[in-house]
């Protein structure tokens, strides 16, 4: 027990804090778009890599967006394996709570993948999705 707070209580806890990170990130990125994306992406690079110069983009090909998607989908798997477990009362020892937290730990990682991987213009395509239609026909 951790703080008198029984260990299946602690992971729901966690669980909930790594999901609702995860949503207000794809949310805000979402709303504040690529610009958000590209200055996000040049300051982690100025941290991370401060002998390079920061290059353009190139291009995401056919088979990068596919792989791209395939992670953004399967990041969301690992969370409902996570309930199905808890659902059926898996986690009966202390390494059945560990395995079910790597478990949706590397749902969060597939998802930190999917959006590397996807690029900026993904984003673009996706804001557009949420923009409401002017009267005129525009979208913007």
């Amino acid at each position: 027990m951790f703080f008198k707070i029984p260990i299946g209580e602690v992971i729901g806890i966690i669980g909930a804090f790594l999901g609702s990170a995860e949503l207000a990130f794809a949310i805000s990125v979402v709303l504040l778009g690529k610009p958000f994306v590209k200055i996000l992406g040049a300051k982690l690079k100025r941290i991370f890599l401060r002998h390079k110069a920061v290059q353009p983009a190139k291009p995401v090909g056919k088979r990068r967006y596919y792989i791209g998607i395939v992670f953004l989908l399967l990041s969301f798997l690992p969370w409902f394996i996570a309930e199905l477990a808890l659902f059926f009362g898996y986690p009966k020892t202390e390494d059945g709570h560990t395995i079910l937290l790597l478990i949706m730990l590397s749902g969060d990682a597939m998802f930190i993948i999917s959006l590397f991987t996807l690029g900026g213009d993904f984003w673009d395509r996706l804001k557009n999705l949420f923009q409401y239609p002017r009267p005129g026909g525009g979208g913007k």
